[in-house]
Order: C-alpha cells, then sequence, then structure tokens
C-alpha cells in the first residue's frame, strides 16, 4: 500500500522568455548608441528590426517582405546613415562591456586573445571605403575585406568580446594593441597571458608589451633566413632564448624565448615531420604547454563562426554600415553567453559548470525571434490573384 503525503511539494521551474533575451540585446543599445528619430517609429523598434535582421540573417531589403511593421530599406538606410564612424568607435567600448562587465569579477585574471576577423567583400574600392578595405590570403573567392580588431576573453565560460574596431591601413599593429591594452586597464582587468594571431608579430609589439611587463605568446613566421637556419637543427620539441630585430635591423633586439614544436604527422599516407613556432615571454611553461595553451585562442575561432549566423546581409560600400552590423552581431553573442553563465550554471559544489545543452544558440536565436515576430508583426497571409 502507498501512501502519499498530504502536503506534496511542488518543484518551481522558472523559464526564459524571448522577451528577457530580446530586451538584453536592445537595452546597450538605447544605452550608449542615441539616435534621434522623429514619430510613432522609436529608437528600440528601429534596434529591434537590426536585430531581426541579424537573427534572421536577412538584408534590409528583405526585412519588408516577411514583417508588415517593418520599414522600407529607403526608410532604415535614412535611419543608418545618422550615425558616423567616430561615434560607432567610441560607442563600441562601453556598448560591449555593459554586455560582460556582470560576469568579470576584477579579482580575477583572465586569458586575453587580440586578433583580427575578416568579412569579405566583393565590390569595387571608393573614396568611401578604400581605406578600410584590407588585402588578405584569398578567402571565399575574394582577397578584399573589411576587417575589425578584437579583444576577447578566452576563459571557458567567459568567451565575451570586450572590444571590436576596424581596420585601416594606417595604423600600425602597435596601435591597435596599445587601444585594446586601454580598455582593460580602464576597466582593471588583469591578462594573465595575452595570445595574439601570427600577423601581430614584431619587434615594436613585443617590446611595448615587454615594457609593461605583460606576458604573451604569438606565432612565429617560418621563413627563410635566421630563423629557418635555427629550426633545422632541431630535432625534437625545446625552447631556445633569440631575439627579435626590425625590419630595417636597427636599434636593441628584443629578447624572447621562442618555441619549436616537433610533431609528426601523416599526410598522404607517409609520417611528415611539422615544425610549430612560438614566441613568448613571461610563462613560465615548457615549449610543449605553450602549444596547448594557445590552443584556447582557438576558441574564438568559434565565435567567428557564431558570429556569422547572427550577422545581417548587406552588399553596401559603407563601412560604417557594416560596423554597426558588426556590433549587433557582436552584441547579441555576448549576450547568449552571458546569459548562459547567468540562468544555466549547474548547482553544485566546486568549480563553475555549466549546462551548454540546455541553451544552445539556435534555442537563443528561436526565443528571440519569436518576440521580434510578435512586435514586427509577422506576415501570415498574402493575397493571391487568382
Amino acid at each position: 500500500m502507498v501512501v502519499y503525503p498530504k502536503n506534496n511539494p511542488k518543484t518551481e521551474v522558472n523559464y526564459l522568455t524571448g522577451t528577457t533575451c530580446l530586451n538584453q540585446i536592445v537595452t546597450p543599445f538605447l544605452h550608449n548608441l542615441p539616435i534621434r528619430i522623429n514619430g510613432s517609429f522609436t529608437p528600440k523598434l528601429f534596434f529591434e528590426q537590426l536585430i531581426s535582421l541579424a537573427i534572421n540573417r536577412q538584408s534590409v531589403h528583405s526585412g519588408r517582405k516577411t514583417n508588415q511593421k517593418f520599414l522600407s530599406d529607403t526608410a532604415l538606410y535614412h535611419h543608418l546613415n545618422k550615425f558616423t564612424m567616430g561615434e560607432l568607435i567610441e560607442a563600441s567600448y562601453p556598448l560591449l562591456w555593459e554586455t560582460a562587465k556582470k560576469h568579470l569579477p576584477k579579482s580575477k585574471e583572465y586569458e586575453i586573445a587580440i586578433d583580427y576577423t575578416y568579412d569579405p567583400y566583393y565590390g569595387d574600392r571608393t573614396d568611401e571605403n578604400r581605406a578600410y578595405i584590407n588585402d588578405a590570403q584569398r578567402k571565399k573567392s575574394t582577397h578584399k575585406f573589411y576587417a575589425y580588431a578584437t579583444l576577447s576573453i578566452v576563459n571557458r565560460n567567459e568567451k565575451f568580446i570586450l572590444a571590436a574596431l576596424p581596420l585601416k591601413k594606417e595604423h600600425t599593429n602597435l596601435e591597435y594593441v596599445q587601444l585594446m591594452l586601454t580598455v582593460l586597464d580602464k576597466h582593471k582587468i588583469r591578462p594573465k597571458v595575452i595570445y595574439m594571431d601570427g600577423g601581430f608579430y614584431g619587434k615594436d609589439v613585443f617590446a611595448y608589451l615587454e615594457s609593461r611587463n605583460i606576458p604573451f605568446v604569438c606565432p612565429m613566421p617560418l621563413k627563410r633566413g635566421r630563423i629557418q637556419t635555427i629550426v633545422d637543427s632541431v630535432k625534437k620539441t625545446q625552447t631556445i632564448s633569440y631575439e627579435v630585430r626590425g625590419k630595417h635591423r636597427w636599434g636593441n633586439p628584443v629578447p624572447v624565448k621562442m618555441g619549436v614544436i616537433v610533431k609528426r604527422v601523416v599526410k598522404k599516407g607517409e609520417k611528415v615531420t611539422k615544425k610549430y613556432l612560438f614566441a613568448y615571454y613571461g610563462v613560465l611553461w615548457s615549449a610543449k604547454k605553450v602549444s596547448k595553451m594557445y590552443e584556447h585562442r582557438f576558441s574564438i575561432e568559434a565565435t567567428y563562426r557564431i558570429r556569422n549566423d547572427v550577422k545581417p546581409r548587406t552588399s553596401t560600400r559603407n563601412p560604417v554600415i557594416r560596423y554597426l552590423f558588426a556590433l549587433v552581431s557582436f552584441v547579441i553573442e555576448n549576450v547568449w553567453v552571458a546569459l548562459q553563465n547567468t540562468h544555466f550554471i549547474k548547482k553544485q559544489r566546486g568549480p563553475k559548470v555549466m549546462d551548454e545543452d540546455m541553451f544552445r544558440l539556435e534555442c537563443f536565436k528561436t526565443l528571440v525571434n519569436s518576440r521580434l515576430r510578435r512586435i514586427l508583426k509577422e506576415i501570415c497571409c498574402c493575397p493571391v490573384l487568382r
């Protein structure tokens, strides 16, 4: 005989709704990127339309085709052209920081990644966009790109983007590194180590980081000459002292440690020896550990793929509009990571463990889109001709 208790305790379940998700995205834009709009069309509705374009991977022209309460492409471009590049750059710092600050305690040290992300461009160079189009290795059938320098945290469960700046030809790698470190200093974030892309390799960058006593790791180019001669003599993984010199070889060289990682890989059915080089400073790691720790930087490659899933489609030449669309995608990604850290951490002792399967990106996009469909009045019927 089974006896049931009189007072059966009820389990309370909290739910995350599309309204909450959408508000988390819209609020930072309203706080940090003001725009003056007259009439019944409000700034909130303007940013909701941009978010809808990003979530659904639509262009400005196609948004009107699926939603009744959506501006025409002419009207939307009118409001998009109100922004300037200077205003967006100035607003980008607090905009991205607002989405991440609640989850980044100042007492903790963070692994930082500084990188370039590229958006392919297939149009012509004009006076309007010439300074922002960068040539790079051919990818997706083009060698022309709009590029952005990004500052990211690559700690587990805390992969936030704290800065994203448009890349201009007239600025050097050192200038972008200095701007990124200014962001860390402003928010009092202590870098445990900085992982840099191979494009930042150079004497000026290394000298600046060493002058500030900031540990870093950066891949080295395997070129002919002095580096090639040293590497050819190395038969196993080891660390070697090395001096980085400038392009014109004047001034004092910058001392670093060069980690040479020797691996045997199978290529076309045969075992081939491959060598990977890293320049690093300020970390008491072996060459093998440097290679393993640098793999943490590859997590931002996944974030770039995520950004491509929440980025509006566009063919405009205007670099300001393209930069605004990039900021929208970065904010959406940050909010998703923030919601994971807020609502999907397992209740248990020990280190923080996130249940990532409960809140995938597709689930987040579905919740946001369900709310946007109500706000923008998704088309539910269509007139016919016969």
